[in-house]
C-alpha cells in the first residue's frame, strides 16, 4: 500500500492507482481534488495526523509542500517505511516512452495544459499528469491509450533534475523557491541538468535570456517564441479575449492561429504547445483547429464572478514577473478599475523578491495585501507582509492597503466594488477563497453588497450616518469608515439599536474618546457607537460615591474632582480617554489602575438588557477585564476620598510635567503592553528601533513604545510599522509583544 501526503499530490496518487498500486491520501483539509480521488477510489484522509500511517503502509510518498516534521512523514520515518519525494516518483511513472515534460519558473501548468488539450482533440488519447485543473480535462491525471505521456515537471525541490523525458519544454528560468536553493546559480544548474538528460528534443523560449542560454547549445534543441530568433515564430495581432498568431517554421509560413485565452504569456505558452505537437507528428491544420477551443487551467485568469458589472478574475500568480503579465493582461482586457487583493505564498520569497513586487502591480488602482501563505515554512526576518508593505512606501509607490485575514479583506472590497470594476483576486495559497465568496454574493458591485439589516428606530436625540469617517475622531488621525455611524443621544435609543443589532446579527463597536485605538483602512463592517447624550456625560456625588457617566473625558473628571477636593484619581493626569475606555481597558500609570477606584459598572448587555456588576466580584487582568468584553459601560460608581485641593493640584502638575512630551502627538499612548518583569520600550529601544519609519509612521525617538503618524501617514502605515516591531522583537529576543492598542476593523 502506498500512502500519499499532502497537496499537488492527487495526480501522482492517480496513476500509481492505475499502474496497480492500493493508495490512500492525507491532506490537512478536504478539497475538489481529494473528492476527485475519491470517485477514482482513493480515500483521502484529514486532518494530517500520525495516525494515517501504519505497518500496512509500504511507501509514503510526499509533496515539497509537507515538511520533514509532518506527523506522517515522521511516522513513516520511525517505522522504517520508505519515503519519496513526488518528484522523484513521477520521473520513473514516465518510463521510456514518448514522454513530455514541461518545466518553466512561469507557465509550465498552462503549457501542460494545452498540449493535453490539443493532443486528446486530435484523437491521440495521451495520459497527463499537470498540477492545475481544467475543464476539457478529466481530473489532474489521466490513463490514455495513445503513446504519449504529458507532465509538468516541478523545480521547486530540485528533483527537475531526475527527468529523462523524450521531449523537454522550458517555458522560462527566472530565480525562486529560495527554500530549497541556495543560490541562483543552484537553480539555473537543475534546470541545465533537464536540458542535458532530455533524450530527443529540448523546446524554449527564445525571448527568454535565461532559458536561450542554458537551452540553445543543447543538440536538437528548438527555440520558439516572438523575437525574429526564434524557430517557432508567432507574429502577433492580439484580439479582445486572446491573439492571433502568424506561426512560422525557419522562416516558413505554417499558418494562423486563433488563441482564445488572454495575455501575451499564455499566446507565448500556445506557442510552445505547438512546437510540441508538430514534434509528436500533429500537422499545423490539426493544431489550428484543435486551438481554437482550449481553455486555461482553473486560476488562469479564471472568471469566478460575474454581477452587476463587476467581474472577478482569480489567479494562482505568486511572482513578480507573473504578477506584472497578470496586470497587462487584465489592463488590456478590461477598461474600468482594476482592483486587486495579493496574498504572498511564502515568507523565503516574500523575503528574497520583495522589492520586486511593489512595481509588478503598476497599473492597479486598488490593492489589498494580505498576511503571508507560508506553505509550511516559519516566519522569516523580512518575509512577512509588513516588510512586503514596506517596500511600496521605500519606493514611492502608492501604499496599498493592509489587511490582517482574507475576511476582512473580503469585507471590504465587497463593499467598495462598482459597476465597470474588474477585481483580480492573486495568489497561491488560500487566496482563493475570495473568489470562491464572490461567487456567492450576488449583490457585488451594487448598494446592497456588505449592507443588509435595515436600521434602528432612534429618536430625535440620536444621529445616524453612512459610511462616515473615523480617524478624525481618534488621536491617530487615521483609518477608514464606519458602514454605520450612530451619535447615541439617550438610554432607550442604546437598547434599540443594541436589540436591533443583535436581531439583525449586526456587528457593532463602541468608540470613545478614539484616544487607544487604530482604525483600519479598510473600515469597520457594522455598527459604530459613541454616546453623547447628557445621559451619559453627568458627574454627581452619591453617598460615598461619585458617579460618572462613560463618556465623561478623563481631563473634566479629574478638574470636577480637584474642584470637589476628592483625591485618588490623580495617576490619570494627562491619559487620553474617557471614563468608558480607561474602564474597559482598567488603565492606569504610575503603579495604580483604574479598578482600584471603582465600586460598580452599569452597563447594558449585547441584547439591550440592563445589567449592574459590582468591581470587587469581577476578575482584572493588565489592561482588561473579561466580563466587560461586551458591556456597553453607561456609568460607574468610582470611590474617592476627601482630600486638600491645593495638593490634589499640585499632584496633578507633577503628573503633567512628566507627561508634557506628549501633548500634541498623533499616537495612542503606549502602543504595547508590558512583558511581565520588563519595560516594551526598552527593549524597543534596544533592540535600535527608535526612529524606524514606514511610509508617515514612525517609532517615537524619545519613546519606544510609541509610534506616531505624520499628517500624511494612513492606517497600514501604522499597522504594518507594529507587526514589523512585533516581529523585530520575536525574531531577536523570542518575547512576543501583545499591541495595548486596540485595532478596530
Amino acid at each position: 500500500m502506498v500512502g500519499v501526503c499532502g497537496i499537488g499530490m492527487a495526480g501522482v496518487a492517480y496513476l500509481l492507482k492505475k499502474v496497480g498500486f492500493t493508495v490512500s491520501g492525507c491532506d490537512a483539509g478536504q478539497n475538489r481534488q481529494a473528492e476527485w480521488l475519491a470517485e477514482s477510489g482513493i480515500p483521502v484522509d484529514s486532518p494530517q495526523s500520525a495516525e494515517h500511517i501504519d505497518t500496512s503502509v509500504d511507501w509514503v510518498v510526499m509533496t515539497p509542500a509537507v515538511s520533514m516534521d509532518c506527523p506522517e512523514i515522521v511516522k513513516a520515518r520511525q517505522l522504517g517505511i520508505p519515503v519519496s519525494r513526488r518528484g522523484e516518483v513521477l520521473p520513473a511513472l514516465l518510463g521510456e516512452g514518448e514522454s513530455v515534460a514541461v518545466a518553466g519558473t512561469h507557465g509550465k501548468t498552462t503549457t501542460a495544459t494545452l498540449v493535453t488539450q490539443l493532443l486528446k482533440a486530435a484523437g491521440c488519447d495521451p495520459s497527463w499528469c499537470i498540477g492545475g485543473e481544467s475543464g476539457p480535462l478529466d481530473g489532474v491525471a489521466g490513463v490514455g491509450q495513445g503513446s504519449a505521456m504529458i507532465v509538468e515537471a516541478d523545480e521547486s525541490d530540485g528533483t527537475l533534475a531526475l527527468y529523462h523525458p523524450a521531449v523537454a519544454v522550458v517555458t522560462n528560468i527566472e530565480f525562486d523557491h529560495m527554500e530549497h536553493f541556495r543560490s541562483e546559480e543552484d537553480f539555473s544548474a537543475c534546470f541545465a541538468a533537464f536540458v542535458n538528460q532530455t533524450r530527443r528534443c529540448v523546446l524554449f523560449c527564445a525571448d527568454d535570456e535565461r532559458a536561450a542560454r542554458e537551452c540553445a547549445a543543447v543538440p536538437h534543441a528548438v527555440g520558439y517564441g516572438f523575437s525574429e530568433g526564434a524557430t517557432i515564430r508567432g507574429i502577433q495581432s492580439p484580439v479582445a479575449g486572446g491573439s492571433e498568431l502568424r506561426v512560422q517554421r525557419d522562416g516558413v509560413e505554417l499558418g494562423r492561429l486563433t488563441i482564445p485565452i488572454p495575455g501575451d504569456h499564455n499566446a507565448a505558452n500556445a506557442l510552445a504547445a505547438v512546437g510540441v505537437c508538430l514534434e509528436l507528428g500533429m500537422t499545423f491544420d490539426a493544431i489550428s483547429e484543435a486551438m481554437s477551443a482550449v481553455s486555461l487551467p482553473k486560476r488562469r485568469f479564471e472568471v469566478v464572478a460575474e454581477s452587476n458589472g463587476v467581474t472577478v478574475v482569480s489567479d494562482y500568480a505568486h511572482h513578480p514577473s507573473e504578477i506584472a503579465a497578470l496586470v497587462q493582461t487584465a489592463k488590456r482586457e478590461h477598461p474600468g478599475r482594476v482592483l486587486a487583493v495579493f496574498q504572498p505564498h511564502r515568507y523565503s520569497r516574500t523575503q528574497a523578491l520583495g522589492p520586486d513586487f511593489p512595481a509588478a502591480f503598476a497599473g492597479v488602482d486598488r490593492l489589498v495585501l494580505t498576511p503571508v501563505y507560508p506553505a509550511s515554512e516559519r516566519p522569516l526576518a523580512g518575509g512577512r507582509v509588513c516588510d512586503l508593505y514596506a517596500e511600496f512606501a521605500t519606493q514611492g509607490y502608492a501604499s496599498p492597503l493592509l489587511a490582517t485575514s482574507l475576511e476582512q479583506a473580503w469585507a471590504y472590497l465587497r463593499r467598495e466594488l462598482q459597476q465597470g470594476d474588474m477585481l483580480l483576486v492573486i495568489g497561491a495559497g488560500d487566496v482563493e477563497q475570495i473568489g470562491a465568496w464572490s461567487a456567492e454574493e450576488p449583490g457585488i458591485g451594487s448598494q446592497e453588497s456588505g449592507g443588509g439589516g435595515g436600521q434602528p428606530r432612534l429618536s430625535d436625540s440620536s444621529r445616524l450616518l453612512e459610511d462616515e469617517s473615523l480617524g478624525r475622531r481618534t488621536t491617530y488621525g487615521v483609518g477608514g469608515t464606519a458602514d454605520i455611524w450612530i451619535e447615541v443621544g439617550g438610554i432607550k435609543d442604546l437598547a434599540e439599536i443594541l436589540r436591533w443589532r443583535h436581531a439583525a446579527d449586526v456587528p457593532f463597536r463602541v468608540l470613545g474618546a478614539g484616544s487607544n485605538l487604530l482604525v483600519s483602512d479598510l473600515g469597520v463592517r457594522g455598527v459604530v457607537l459613541r454616546l453623547t447624550g447628557e445621559p451619559f456625560r453627568g458627574i454627581r456625588s452619591e453617598p460615598g460615591l461619585t458617579v460618572v457617566g462613560s463618556a465623561v473625558p478623563l481631563a473634566r473628571l479629574l478638574d470636577w474632582a480637584e474642584k470637589n477636593s476628592l483625591t485618588g484619581i490623580e495617576f490619570l493626569e494627562g491619559v487620553p480617554g474617557g471614563v468608558g475606555g480607561i474602564v474597559r481597558m482598567n488603565g492606569g500609570a504610575y503603579g495604580h489602575e483604574i479598578r482600584e477606584r471603582l465600586s460598580w459598572i452599569r452597563g447594558l448587555n449585547p441584547d439591550g438588557s440592563e445589567c449592574t456588576l459590582h468591581a470587587s466580584a469581577l476578575e482584572w487582568g493588565y489592561r482588561g477585564c473579561e466580563a466587560l468584553a461586551e458591556v456597553v459601560i453607561v456609568e460607574v460608581g468610582l470611590l474617592l476620598d476627601p482630600g486638600c485641593q491645593g495638593e490634589i493640584a499640585a499632584a496633578r502638575r507633577r503628573i503633567a510635567g512628566k507627561r508634557a512630551w506628549m501633548r500634541g502627538l498623533r499616537c495612542s499612548g503606549s502602543v504595547f503592553r508590558n512583558p511581565p518583569g520588563q519595560y516594551a520600550g526598552r527593549i524597543i529601544e534596544n533592540l535600535g528601533l527608535k526612529g524606524r519609519r514606514i511610509g508617515g509612521a514612525h517609532v517615537y525617538g524619545r519613546h519606544g513604545n510609541f509610534i506616531v503618524a505624520d499628517r500624511d501617514a494612513t492606517a497600514s502605515d501604522v499597522l504594518a510599522l507594529i507587526q514589523q516591531v512585533q516581529a523585530a522583537v520575536y525574531d531577536e529576543t523570542g518575547i512576543e509583544l501583545v499591541r495595548e492598542v486596540i485595532f478596530l476593523e
